[in-house]
């Protein structure tokens, strides 16, 4: 039963376990701008907090190590970072913003939309379903064991340890409370978007881009859901933010933060190592530059300065991997999306450029705007700023085109940068037409346009939270997983009524075991042979293409399904998805 301290304790530990670090940059030399202090702020705080955790969690966690470890860094900040000051009275901030129009209509837009996703987090329980069965199972796992077991392994566990670290701090789990963080990182993402739109163009372009960013319908559906791939696009544009100001400024402290945040987006998915490209280039770019300027002994010192970058980041994210290696040898070091997906990858022609091939899920108002952006970034290719944002986001999109375009959503971790193409666009052209247009009107038809990118953003995005806030408040916690994953918890409820922690249970849906860590469940796709040693058999919808796909059919269970010799149904959930069978001895 969860009470009412523990979602006190659940939201106050969300800004605790994110906080502590911002008087510690505020301190610092590195004098960030604006529009990077807080996103780099958050990546930080989560990261280090996060990897700390987990060191501890090697030994042993509990409630009291949390709490421990959050006053430790806190404590640490008081005596030696300090707060920024501010100073701007309320009534000169409305000063400010009075007049300004069109930033007063895209803030609210985004603040809209964001109204919208946090409804949906706050409403429902977990619901993605990597989510359940990956990152909230491993947290759970960690909560229930009170350490980090060797079956943790494989993806890295920056999500996990942010809802473990949750759950421990407010003593049970309340998933509506850790779901904070996704929204956090997803508001995020759309600032530093923002900034990095604002450094290395115009005010006007950094509103268009954040606009655009946020009204993807994409971006909309998974922020409310824990999924790694819009905290990893948080980690590339801030990399990219921190390294283009190394760039202009060459020093030692901008080498050092470029390197965290890389080991971050390491340590938050094995797609961060496509950070490591682009940096390459752009750091051997600026060496060769110095170099041939006659500044060799500069040269060397920058040489110095991005090994360091490397090192840093190996040593806060890399480690993940060589333990991998170390319990499944350097071949599984790296986790991979698995054969059955990789052969589904769309490789058409028109899915070269995404937001033609998934036009729809890219936004029947914002495809348009990402395919004008890369139009008009092809057509100033010279631009050498244009050159290092396509740096960031082709490569990426030409290796996702070829091994993972099964699903678009992978492209949220480069998906910023295409935003911050459409918005130099949208400056670009708005530039040359402003002078022809009365300002009146000009603000009546951009309050037009962004109603309409946000409205068909919101509703293409399928977040109903908020209509349930609205009508159905007081569902419990089984009629909103209901309404969420259809059969998943029927299914789960049958068992846990059914069954005992002994009963041996083979199932090719990887949810259940996030409600049932106490059985001994075995995921999977096994032949018939393999089943032999247990008792039921759970069989999801996606298990028939993955059979015929994969497996011969004299090796394919499924086909046996319907001799009564073998198998017996026991149950099936209320849409038919998820279907029970006992396995029959001879």
């Amino acid at each position: 039963m969860i009470t009412i301290t523990n979602w006190i304790l659940a939201l106050v530990a969300v800004p605790l376990s994110i906080g502590y670090i911002v008087p510690l940059i505020h301190r610092s030399r590195l004098h960030p701008p604006t529009s990077l202090f807080w996103p780099l702020s958050i990546v930080l705080g989560l990261g280090l907090f996060t990897i700390i955790f987990t060191v501890v969690a090697f030994y042993g966690i509990s409630s009291i190590r949390v709490w421990i470890i959050l006053a430790s860094l806190w404590t640490i900040s008081a005596i030696i970072g300090q707060w920024p000051q501010q100073q701007i009275h309320p009534s000169r901030w409305w000063k400010n913003l009075n007049g300004k129009h069109q930033e007063l209509m895209v803030g609210s837009a985004i603040a809209v939309i964001f109204v919208v996703i946090m409804a949906q987090a706050t409403y429902y329980p977990f619901t993605g379903d990597d989510e359940i069965s990956r990152y909230a199972y491993f947290a759970r796992l960690i909560f229930e064991r009170g350490e980090l077991i060797p079956t943790i392994r494989g993806y890295p566990p920056m999500l996990s340890a942010i809802y473990a670290s949750n759950f421990f701090a407010s003593g049970s789990i309340v998933e509506q409370a850790a779901k904070l963080y996704p929204v956090i990182i997803s508001a995020m993402t759309v600032w530093v978007t923002y900034g990095l739109a604002q450094y290395c163009f115009s005010q006007r372009a950094a509103y268009a881009a954040a606009l655009i960013l946020s009204s993807t319908p994409l971006f909309v559906h998974w922020s409310p859901v824990g999924y790694v791939d819009i905290a990893t696009g948080l980690c590339f544009g801030i990399c990219a933010f921190t390294i283009e100001i190394w760039r202009r400024k060459q020093q030692l402290n901008w080498a050092i933060v470029t390197g965290m945040v890389t080991g971050i987006s390491l340590w938050t998915k094995q797609a961060g190592f496509a950070i490591m490209g682009p940096l390459l280039i752009i750091c051997g770019q600026v060496i060769l530059k110095t170099y041939r300027s006659g500044q060799k002994q500069h040269s060397y010192y920058l040489l110095i300065q991005i090994i360091l970058i490397f090192f840093i980041a190996i040593l806060m994210g890399g480690w993940w991997y060589i333990r991998n290696a170390y319990y499944d040898g350097w071949n599984l070091a790296i986790p991979s999306a698995g054969l059955y997906h990789l052969m589904h990858a769309n490789n058409t022609l028109e899915q070269i450029v995404p937001f033609v091939g998934s036009f729809l899920e890219f936004g029947l108002a914002t495809s348009p705007l990402y395919i004008a952006g890369l139009i008009w970034a092809f057509c100033t290719l010279k631009n050498h700023t244009l050159q290092r944002i396509l740096l960031w986001c082709l490569p990426f999109t030409l290796l996702w085109w070829w091994r993972f375009s099964f699903d678009p959503r992978f492209l949220l971790s480069v998906l910023p940068f295409y935003a911050i193409l459409a918005g130099g666009a949208f400056d670009a052209i708005s530039s040359r037409i402003s002078f022809t247009v009365p300002s009146k009107s000009s603000s009546l038809i951009l309050g037009s346009a962004i109603l309409v990118i946000i409205t068909i953003g919101v509703s293409q995005s399928r977040l109903g939270g908020i209509m349930q806030w609205a009508i159905n408040p007081r569902a419990s916690y089984a009629e909103r997983i209901y309404r969420a994953k259809g059969d998943l918890y029927p299914t789960v409820e049958y068992l846990l009524d059914n069954t005992s922690s002994e009963t041996l249970i083979y199932s090719t849906d990887g949810r259940i075991r996030y409600y049932m860590v106490d059985y001994p469940i075995s995921v999977g796709y096994p032949n018939l042979d393999e089943l032999q040693d247990y008792e039921l058999f759970v069989v999801g919808s996606r298990a028939k293409s993955v059979y015929d796909t994969l497996f011969q059919k004299h090796s394919n269970p499924l086909v046996y399904l319907e001799d009564s010799t073998k198998f017996k149904m026991l149950y099936t959930g209320p849409h038919k998805k998820i279907a029970i069978y006992k396995l029959l001895r001879d």
